[in-house]
């Protein structure tokens, strides 16, 4: 099973969990610092665990700058524990089970992913001319 995480809309954690035969799409409005918590959750809840998470893949480019870089500081966090696979993909257009394992597979274990941002972070104080 492959986990899917995309950090792409303000204020939502959608993730999927992409199975051979099946895809499991869990939206929450939550707070993206919650990220690791619903991704627990939804794994519990479909009687998994992280152990069955064969790669990570994660939506960049698109979102919020905060969203992009928790989703792939837990991408890569996990991919170093569980020690499987992390990609980053610029669309979402065509996430499959099939998509996701030709891409993952020319990935090898211990690269990690350098996200890719929408913009400019918008951190600290910005002095008016």
């Amino acid at each position: 099973m492959y986990l899917f995480i995309d950090p792409s809309v303000y204020a939502e954690i959608s993730i999927t969990l992409l199975f051979p035969d099946r895809e499991k799409r869990v939206v929450v409005t939550e707070k993206n610092r919650e990220l690791l918590r619903v991704i627990a959750t939804v794994l519990e809840t479909e009687g998994m665990s992280p152990q069955d998470i064969s790669g990570i893949v994660i939506l960049v480019g698109e979102g919020s700058f905060s969203s992009t870089r928790i989703a792939s500081v837990i991408g890569n966090a996990c991919a170093y524990a569980l020690h499987i696979p992390v990609v980053g993909i610029l669309s979402n257009a065509n996430v499959t089970f099939q998509s996701v394992e030709a891409h993952i597979s020319r990935v090898p274990v211990g690269v990690y992913l350098s996200p890719t941002y929408s913009g400019e972070p918008h951190i600290g104080i910005t002095t008016s001319t």
